[in-house]
């Protein structure tokens, strides 16, 4: 059980997103454009990997997460793109530890990247973790796209 919750809690430092939204054009994306990366970035985290309802959250990640996304996980050294594979991600972290939760603490955007830093938590067997982790995305037409890099992830003892 101890392997499958530290798999999950590897794979859930490492949601990657890479989201891009129309209109953004380099680092030079105009004050609205950047609100709503900001702002699906958010619904992201809240409407997907914080949804207990599986249906409602893959329903979410179809909305926020495009056919050739790849999320970038070290559990899983042939990662495949879309909705489905991303979804795989996420369940297998709820099933690992069905009452975590992702906050997103500060949100830093340019242009079409957005940097999320997030504090998770999460118990098993009455045992408590925290971890935090760094996310960084680009966006396109309000979806998750293709990962440019990795995230950074930093676990407490439980």
């Amino acid at each position: 059980m101890l392997d499958k919750v530290l798999q999950a809690v590897v794979s859930a430092g490492v949601a990657v997103a890479t989201i891009k939204y129309a209109g953004a054009v380099g680092g030079g994306a105009n004050v609205g454009v950047i609100a709503e990366n900001k702002s699906v970035v958010r619904k992201l985290y809240r409407e997907v990997w914080n949804q207990t309802d599986k249906l409602k959250a893959k329903t979410a990640a179809s909305k926020f997460v495009s056919d050739d996304h790849f999320l970038i996980d070290p559990s899983d050294p042939s990662p495949s793109p879309g909705t489905d594979a991303y979804m795989q991600s996420v369940i297998r972290l709820r099933d690992a530890m069905p009452n975590y939760v992702i906050v997103v603490d500060d949100l830093i955007a340019q242009g079409i990247k957005v940097v999320a830093q997030l504090s998770y938590k999460a118990s098993v067997k009455g045992r408590e973790a925290r971890w935090t982790g760094t996310a960084v995305m680009e966006l396109e037409d309000g979806k998750a796209r293709s990962p440019h890099t990795g995230p950074h992830t930093t676990a407490s003892a439980w």
